[in-house]
């Protein structure tokens, strides 16, 4: 019973040993995106059908956030949303939000040759690790792996002492680290909005998706995405439909409302040109970095068609705006804020496709949990001693209840037995009798018989007792009237095969007028025999009827007492088991 606990014990214990590599979730069919800008907020509803990927609504309005109230309070945004929704009518179901660039660091890693995801996770936070400026503990981390650079030499040739190496291509990842409190920060707010917040991804990386989806670059290519914001630019390099690369830089803040102008456009776009050629500056520091074919200039500043010509003709490549509609299924609500729909374009398509192709900092990639080995040995030793422990105690239960029941059942008989002890007792002794008479093997309803024939008639001997042993004996008590009757009577016993011991005699007159009384012991031999057939008995005249008068005689007359009867009535009597042994009635 208990033994067999160790079987899901010890298959349990495999089960954790077995490092699997599991998908993080499976893919969604319909998504909702929320991207939150500049006090604006944009969704975009996408359904999945298969391989393909439709958007079926975008809105945008602005947030009704109060005067005064801090805008980066999650519990005053997470209000202005669920109010934008209940006016829109929007269901949002499965929520997706994406987490603003300055708010994460990103990494482009080259690790060691790896094919398995947690051999990657391992290496991408080992590598991180030494870089972050905060503590690694405040850090989520999660990453992407990049397509392979392909050089434009051809690899080198194999030594001939090897021909069959191959020379395998390092690992490059695209690593992102954020806070966790700005995670907590968006899972408030999502809280505060009533939403099922499910994934939270890096608006640049949606950008790139957004982008790819709406124009289809051809593969092989390498653009820039250049995202206008009121106080920031963003600066996306895609190369093969992948990010590659992502800087954010700064603008002169806008003038409040009300207030003179303090910039002019041709400030502000040539602020913007400055963090572009900055932000190029960077990439041509990167490892495998190609030249930059197009540029797509997105956002709501209305400067970003002014930007895309000076930056064609700056840079002499082509430069266009980004046109989200032509990827909408249905009219957007509003046309005027649809430029700014890209990031949350991006994050409804990022939200349906495979788990390792995008960012989510709600369940990033982990490396694997290492293992003590010595300790999980440890573990299963106690596990497998539990088990016998068990077991044993089972067993050790098992016997007792059992061993509990025969006592019972025992104690019972016991108490029957004691209250019919006597009765046994009585029982044994009547038992013992009756084998021990059977083991004589003696036939002693013969001698009887034969004893009732010898004796004399009545009137000169009557018996009193008679009584056997077990050693062959037999015990005569006998009334006489004369001595010489005890003698004639030895006599005839002898010559039936007897061995007669002498009798005693004593005198002991009775009422009937016997003299004496004599105890006769005969000893039956082991081979004597009895036949009845030769037996002749005496014939013996009746008893007189007894009268009053021979009750009472007179005194001086011989009074004639009858014996205790013939002998044809002893062996009558002798017959019945009930009188055996009598002699008188």
């Amino acid at each position: 019973m208990g033994l067999d606990l160790a079987k899901p014990i010890a298959s349990s214990v495999a089960r954790r040993l077995q490092p699997v590599d599991r998908p993080q979730r499976q893919r969604r069919s319909q998504v909702t995106a929320l991207d939150l800008e500049g006090g604006w907020l944009h969704v975009v509803q996408a359904v999945a059908r298969g391989d393909q990927m439709r958007l079926v609504r975008h809105a945008a309005a602005a947030l009704p956030v109060p005067a005064g109230a801090d805008p980066e309070d999650p519990l005053v945004l997470g209000q202005a949303v669920a109010a934008v929704l209940r006016e829109l009518a929007i269901r949002p179901g499965q929520v997706v939000m994406g987490v603003r660039r300055a708010q994460v660091m990103l990494r482009t890693l080259s690790l060691p040759p790896a094919q398995r995801p947690s051999e990657i996770a391992a290496m991408v936070h080992f590598q991180i690790s030494r870089d972050l400026p905060f503590r690694l503990d405040e850090a989520l981390l999660d990453f992407k792996v990049l397509p392979l650079i392909e050089s434009a030499s051809p690899p080198p040739t194999p030594p001939a002492a090897n021909p069959g190496a191959a020379t395998d291509q390092p690992t490059r990842v695209l690593a992102a680290v954020v806070r966790r409190q700005t995670v907590v920060h968006y899972q408030a707010l999502a809280r505060a909005a009533g939403l099922k917040l499910v994934a939270l991804g890096l608006r640049s990386l949606a950008g790139a998706r957004g982008l790819e989806f709406c124009h289809r670059p051809s593969a092989g290519r390498c653009v820039a995405l250049v995202s206008l914001r009121e106080s920031e630019v963003i600066f996306d390099v895609v190369r093969d439909r992948a990010l590659v690369f992502s800087r954010v830089g700064t603008l002169p803040a806008a003038p409040a409302a009300g207030a003179p102008p303090e910039r002019s456009a041709d400030e502000v776009i040539e602020s913007v040109v400055l963090e572009v050629v900055r932000s190029l500056h960077s990439y041509e520091g990167t490892e495998g970095h190609e030249h930059i074919e197009g540029f797509f200039l997105a956002g709501t500043t209305g400067a970003e068609a002014q930007v895309a010509q000076v930056l064609s003709g700056r840079f002499g490549v082509a430069a266009q705006v980004v046109n989200p509609a032509v990827a909408l299924t249905e009219a957007a609500t509003n046309q005027a804020r649809l430029n700014g729909a890209l990031p949350a374009i991006g994050l409804a398509l990022g939200a349906l496709d495979p788990p390792a192709s995008s960012f989510d900092f709600l369940n990033p990639k982990r490396p694997p949990v290492p293992r003590d080995l010595r300790r999980v040995r440890r573990l299963g030793m106690v596990a497998g001693a539990l088990a016998v422990v068990l077991g044993v105690a089972g067993l050790r239960a098992h016997w007792i209840r059992q061993r509990e029941q025969q006592r019972a059942e025992l104690q019972q008989q016991i108490a029957l037995a004691t209250k019919n002890l006597a009765a046994y007792r009585l029982v044994r002794s009547q038992a013992r009798t009756v084998l021990d008479w059977s083991a004589a093997s003696r036939n002693w309803l013969d001698h009887l018989t034969l004893l009732s024939a010898l004796l004399p008639p009545s009137q000169e001997l009557y018996l009193t007792t008679i009584s056997s042993s077990t050693r062959n004996t037999l015990t005569l008590g006998l009334r006489v009237r004369s001595g010489e009757t005890v003698d004639r009577l030895s006599a005839a016993l002898r010559a039936a095969g007897y061995e007669v011991k002498a009798p005693g005699i004593t005198p002991a007159t009775d009422r009937y007028g016997y003299r004496f009384q004599a105890n006769l012991d005969l000893v039956v031999p082991e081979g004597v025999t009895n036949d009845l057939d030769q037996v002749v008995v005496e014939a013996r005249p009746p008893p007189a009827s007894r009268s009053p008068q021979m009750r009472n005689p007179p005194p001086g007359t011989e009074r004639v007492v009858p014996g205790p009867g013939t002998a044809d009535e002893r062996l009558r009597r002798n017959r019945r088991p009930r009188d055996r042994g009598e002699g008188d009635e």
